[in-house]
């Protein structure tokens, strides 16, 4: 739990997780976060946006995993942007035999329009969400909301 404070209300985002199973309602957890994680590793992701719409990508859990053989899914949208983001680009996974670091370029605009598919369906307006970059090197990006 986090307790409210100007730290948090500048910094702290929530995540939307969707949990659906067949026959039953959707069960629906909100996450904060500072920063936000973003997965770098798939070879598709060549840039921060590409990142940001990984996070939306759907997840197929392992039909065994509750023990009815029904195959559940997961999907994760933003729901609360914070007026100061921080972004944290993963370079480090657990390949099976120890950690090693993603080498790869990844592309980020002056300007950083948050697409409205990465938002929650109940988040999106009719333009995109603009922060501007105020600094960062290769792993972090700090950016303020226009």
């Amino acid at each position: 739990m986090i307790v409210e404070s100007p730290i948090t209300r500048i910094f702290t985002g929530n995540l939307r997780s969707i949990l659906r199973k067949p026959g039953h309602k959707d069960s629906i957890t909100l996450e904060p976060y500072r920063p936000l994680q973003l997965d770098i590793q798939d070879p598709h992701i060549k840039s921060v946006t590409d990142a940001l719409h990984h996070i939306t990508t759907t997840e197929t859990l392992n039909p065994d995993f509750d023990g009815t053989g029904r195959a559940m899914t997961r999907r994760s949208f933003i729901e609360k942007l914070p007026p100061i983001l921080i972004l944290h680009l993963k370079r480090f996974v657990y390949d099976g035999h120890g950690t090693r670091k993603v080498w790869k370029k990844i592309a980020y605009p002056l300007t950083l329009d948050i697409p409205l598919d990465v938002l929650s369906p109940t988040q999106r307006g009719p333009q995109p969400p603009k922060f501007q970059l105020f600094g960062g090197n290769p792993i972090y990006l700090d950016l303020f909301n226009d």
